[in-house]
């Protein structure tokens, strides 16, 4: 590896953390005294133990950053955030009472235009199919949820391809609530422990 690649790799792992990690535990720190807890997003559309381990085994989840295709889907992102003039940043979030405790769902969606009433998640994938991922969906139904619009997009990049899927149906309150209290190990069962990196230190794992 040369210095200079090195250096690359370290620029991309900071804009990661960056991004996502700091923005996070700074929203955290600052919660009221009456709430419970922050759930975010990405955690309503993945396997409910997950969040465990990455706590459990913080280096685990470090090498995931380095993944060549995250690694990609994050130049991806960096370059449709410059070029989007709307885009800022930003953490949305709403409150919700589950079993008589106050929960913040919270998320950070890629893409929020206010103007046209819609948000977009990017994704890079190996491969585009005739249809958008069910969790991807999912993620986008909260995120339009969360930010009060009415359109959802997803778009997935590859490195010779792009298309855009609609996703028009959105979530209500209950079934967020039904969300966070519905424990599902694995919630994906048809490609979600392959893709895992705990799956050998899981019992469900396989």
């Amino acid at each position: 590896m040369t210095f200079l690649f090195h250096n690359f790799l370290l620029w991309l792992q900071n804009t990661m953390e960056k991004k996502y990690d700091q923005k996070r535990a700074e929203f955290e720190k600052n919660l009221p005294d009456d709430v419970k807890c922050v759930v975010w997003v990405h955690e309503l559309c993945r396997c409910s133990e997950k969040r465990l381990f990455e706590i459990d085994f913080p280096e685990l989840t470090e090498t995931v950053r380095f993944k060549p295709a995250v690694m990609l889907g994050e130049l991806v992102h960096i370059a449709m955030e410059k070029w989007g003039l709307e885009y800022t940043p930003s953490i949305y979030s709403k409150r919700v009472k589950v079993k008589d405790e106050t929960v913040v769902v919270a998320g950070m969606p890629d893409y929020v235009s206010k103007a046209l009433d819609t948000v977009v998640d990017f994704k890079y994938s190996t491969g585009i199919g005739s249809e958008p991922l069910r969790h991807h969906v999912l993620q986008v139904q909260l995120y339009m949820w969360l930010c009060n619009v009415e359109n959802g997009e997803l778009w997935y990049f590859t490195h010779d391809a792009f298309k855009a899927f609609p996703v028009s149906d959105t979530v209500n309150e209950e079934h967020v609530k039904w969300l966070i209290t519905t424990e599902k190990t694995p919630r994906w069962r048809d490609w979600e422990c392959k893709y895992c990196e705990f799956r050998q230190l899981c019992r469900h794992g396989t």
